[in-house]
């Protein structure tokens, strides 16, 4: 890093900030008001930690794996991948278990009226990467990988699709 950079990282961020505390302070006469109240209330839980990462990886309801169905690969390439690529791996568990343990404390956990797991959302590109490791591996037949990858695929997005059928409420 040098400052050069930074300083060009910093003219970089600069604009959108500014755009946002201008909307900000027109809105709320405030730059730093974002019409979200967040108290010591919200950021506290009243239920079992543990209930919540069940129900974040596992329920009908809000389980990631219910609703993103490659994600099962995902969990399979583990191994292929610690052995492939171990800190990158480590990186992207890592970063998937601090984000459910953050959300397992988190109050509205379940994200409000929507299907799935709303808040799973954004760990799901990271545990897909690890996939790559499985798909690549050798001592599997390439038709048998394509086929178990391809199958979750469709009904991950079958799933998917149905619950834009259907109302939420």
């Amino acid at each position: 890093w040098t400052w050069r950079g930074l300083a060009a990282s910093a003219l970089g961020f600069a604009p959108p900030i500014l755009l946002v505390m201008i909307y900000n302070y027109v809105r709320f006469h405030s730059l730093f008001e974002t019409g979200y109240h967040i108290s010591t209330e919200t950021l506290t839980q009243t239920q079992s930690s543990l209930m919540v990462l069940y129900a974040f990886l596992l329920s009908s309801g809000r389980g990631i794996f219910a609703y993103s169905l490659p994600l099962i690969l995902a969990v399979w390439s583990v191994g292929a991948a610690l052995r492939r690529m171990r800190d990158e791996t480590v990186l992207f568990i890592g970063i998937c278990v601090v984000h459910l343990v953050f959300y397992a404390n988190f109050r509205y956990w379940w994200g409000g009226g929507c299907w799935g797991p709303r808040y799973m959302v954004y760990i799901t590109p990271f545990a897909l990467l690890l996939c790559g490791a499985l798909l690549e591996k050798t001592d599997i037949p390439r038709w048998m990988r394509v086929l178990g990858a391809m199958s979750l695929l469709a009904a991950g997005l079958a799933v998917n699709f149905s619950t834009l059928m259907v109302d939420y409420r």
